[in-house]
């Protein structure tokens, strides 16, 4: 109603959709296919049918009309354009579902298809773990939703490894790097940086692994502050990888092959017995609107016709989702289509299928030149306004894991105390002691507990905090997420207290802290004020940042 409230609508233009109620299968996250008539009525859209199928060769359109003409209410054949005459459809019942997938996987291979042209597709995800298990044993290589994202391709694990080792100085990331790149461990030398994506820019450079997902990886850490956040967390990212540097057979569910095509996909039955529908709530719609929702118990129907309606209802709703999903898997297919059926209580029952080949399986072998070698292009980092002139003598490298941890325990400690009394801290050394007491090291408990020490005896401290305290603050401003140490609420206004273990980068925490003190005082139109507070082995130490 929005949409078609606007005024380019009203004044001669038009309100445009396109669906297909075919490929409804996402009703379980509340997509109800009813709404895309209920729209077209409510509206008085002219709803026109898309008849020509311009993805699939006629023998899999022919087929797929056969499969579910008089299955799916309202089925509209599909017609092919000339120039797709041709290609293969095969259906075939078997015992060994896995053996069967392998045998036709080697005659598609064998014929000259190229792996990343086959699709497997499954019922589950479950059933996708147990074909890529299959398949890999057989020497094949396959890409799953897991392999297929960015951090698991080689050149970007090369990279990973790179700036773990600069990083941490272990031997191990050394060794990992130099076996993906299939180099000596001498070859890889530990550098110090400034700057993560120029430093990985060199390396990418210097080993000649500039693939593209190499080059998404590089712009991706650039949105990383530095390398302490990309190595610990940088297995968090969930990016995929370019589809042309994903070499192997695809294997994934019919739900996530919706909106793809390829080349050749086999479409392989359930590997296990079919889930049943027992989930607590039964929710009854009326078209599009939800009329009830019902708790589901056994035999309730044969007292409550309400109930017994609704269960009749989500049955036949299920049926839907059930022929909806087989289309969509029986639609992603361009020249051969495979489709791979149990003898007993099929997935493909409601389709009625019986084995049967049509059309002749050729393989369309494209002709390619050879690659013409890649010159290398010119490239200087450069260092545009104010930044020249802020540039320093590169720093001692000062990340290493054992300080890390303990500036980690620090705050932990600190955040853990309900107030700042020695009761307190004993208290939080415990809880410290048994979250990071396997990762420190030796005597570093003892440090913590005299450095806060320090701190509750501090009384520029103890003034600072008169008002309402709150720990661990999180904020959003201009588009960065920040943790303020301790934000307290005083009479005369705000004041920031942010906590450190080491003065080794003072001018990146004064901006830190300078940049909490504007989201405070923008948000709450008070008066603010910034301070750094070093804990140091022999004393606290003040800044305030103006």
């Amino acid at each position: 109603e929005e949409i078609r409230s606007g005024i380019g609508v009203n004044e001669g233009g038009s309100f445009f959709f396109v669906g297909d109620v075919k490929q409804s299968i996402y009703r379980f996250r509340g997509g109800v296919s009813a709404l895309f008539h209920q729209v077209a009525e409510l509206f008085d859209v002219r709803l026109e049918p898309l008849k020509v199928n311009y993805r699939s060769r006629s023998e899999i359109v022919d087929f797929v009309n056969r499969s579910f003409e008089g299955k799916i209410k309202g089925y509209i054949p599909q017609q092919s354009p000339q120039s797709l005459r041709g290609g293969y459809v095969e259906v075939v019942s078997s015992d060994d579902l896995l053996e069967t997938l392998s045998a036709h996987i080697a005659l598609l291979i064998t014929k000259g298809v190229a792996p990343e042209e086959i699709a497997v597709l499954t019922a589950t995800n479950k059933d996708g773990s147990a074909v890529e298990e299959a398949l890999s044993a057989r020497g094949y290589d396959v890409v799953t939703e897991t392999t297929a994202r960015l951090i698991a391709q080689r050149s970007v694990r090369a990279i990973i490894e790179y700036l773990r080792f600069c990083y941490f100085g272990e031997s191990i990331y050394r060794a990992n790097c130099a076996a993906l790149l299939g180099v000596q461990s001498e070859q890889i030398e530990r550098m110090g940086m400034d700057e993560v994506s120029t430093a990985a820019i060199a390396f990418v450079r210097r080993f000649r692994i500039a693939d593209k997902s190499a080059l998404m990886f590089i712009e991706v850490l650039r949105g990383y502050r530095d390398i302490e956040e990309v190595v610990f967390e940088i297995d968090r990212l969930e990016s995929t990888s370019p589809q042309s540097d994903l070499k192997g057979i695809r294997i994934m569910t019919v739900h996530k092959s919706k909106g793809l095509e390829f080349e050749h996909v086999v479409v392989l039955d359930r590997l296990g017995t079919a889930r049943s529908h027992n989930d607590a709530i039964v929710y009854e719609y009326e078209g599009a609107q939800l009329r009830g929702i019902h708790y589901r118990i056994k035999g309730r129907e044969a007292l409550d016709p309400d109930y017994a309606k609704a269960l009749e209802a989500e049955k036949r709703a299920s049926d839907e989702d059930q022929l909806n999903a087989l289309y969509v898997a029986l639609t992603r297919a361009v020249e051969s289509l495979m489709v791979i059926t149990k003898m007993k209580s099929s997935w493909f029952d409601p389709l009625e299928l019986t084995a049967s080949v049509r059309g002749e399986l050729e393989v369309q072998t494209q002709k390619t030149s050879p690659a013409e070698p890649i010159k290398a292009a010119p490239f200087k980092g450069l260092v545009f306004g104010t930044q020249e002139a802020t540039l320093r003598a590169h720093k001692e490298a000062t990340h290493d894991y054992a300080a890390v941890q303990f500036g980690l325990a620090l705050h932990y400690t600190l955040e853990m105390m309900g107030d700042f009394t020695s009761a307190s801290l004993t208290i939080a050394l415990e809880s410290t002691r048994n979250r990071y007491g396997a990762v420190l090291a030796l005597g570093a408990m003892e440090e913590i507990e005299k450095r806060v020490g320090f701190l509750i005896g501090d009384e520029t401290f103890h003034r600072l905090i008169e008002g309402n305290v709150r720990k661990e603050q999180m904020i959003r401003h201009k588009g960065n997420l920040g943790v303020i140490d301790l934000l307290v609420e005083g009479e005369k206004g705000w004041v920031i207290i942010d906590y450190k273990s080491g003065r080794e980068e003072e001018q990146k925490h004064r901006e830190q802290v300078t940049r909490y003190c504007e989201a405070i005082r923008l948000s709450t139109g008070g008066e603010t004020e910034g301070y750094l507070c070093y804990l140091l082995d022999d004393r606290c130490e003040w800044i305030k940042c103006l």
